[in-house]
């Protein structure tokens, strides 16, 4: 099991339930997604991209921002606390591990294992803007005051490359119409 297209999945059922109001649907995603955390999930560490075992390659941003979507899609289905805490921690855990000086957000965590081109991490036009929604979202729901000016800084560290990004400029375009980050 993957962390990013689990965690899409996840947020397509949950808004399709949602759509639909298939109490049913919501539950099954719901517990298909829980069991998911529990084992891709340590605590100070983020989600790890695959499980085999336990978590394997923790810290990379697009499975952290695609769980922390997949987490604020349930809280806003069910209300449940504990949804919008995890996706709050995880959103601190971005903040921690993988923050750029410019205000985006690096591919990756920083690996003491890491050889050769894997020691330089990369600036994701897309993930950072995947990240500013995200951070938008928590900026709404959560009571952490870290979150607020996030989603405008990831956004303006990546809007002079879209476009040369072509369709997936879409990405930054969908982000900026969002109320919250202007």
């Amino acid at each position: 099991m993957y962390a990013a297209s689990t965690a899409a999945a996840a947020s397509a059922l949950l808004a399709t339930a949602d759509a639909l109001q298939d109490s049913t649907l919501a539950q099954e995603a719901l517990g298909r997604f829980e069991a998911f955390l529990l084992t891709a999930y340590r605590p100070g560490n983020g989600i790890g991209h695959y499980v085999d075992g336990g978590p394997k390659l923790q810290g990379l941003l697009i499975d952290q921002v695609a769980t922390a979507d997949a987490l604020l899609s349930a809280y806003a289905l069910t209300g449940d606390e504990p949804y919008r805490m995890m996706a709050e921690e995880i959103g601190l855990f971005i903040l921690r591990t993988l923050a750029a000086p410019d205000g985006g957000f690096y591919d990756r965590a920083v690996d003491s294992a890491d050889l050769g081109l894997l020691r330089s991490r990369r600036l994701p036009f897309a993930g950072n803007c995947e990240a500013a929604r995200v951070f938008a979202q928590l900026a709404r729901v959560s009571r952490e005051s870290a979150f607020h000016g996030v989603a405008r800084r990831a956004l303006d560290c990546v809007a002079a490359e879209t476009g040369a990004h072509g369709p997936d400029g879409a990405y930054w375009l969908l982000a900026a119409r969002d109320p919250s980050i202007r």
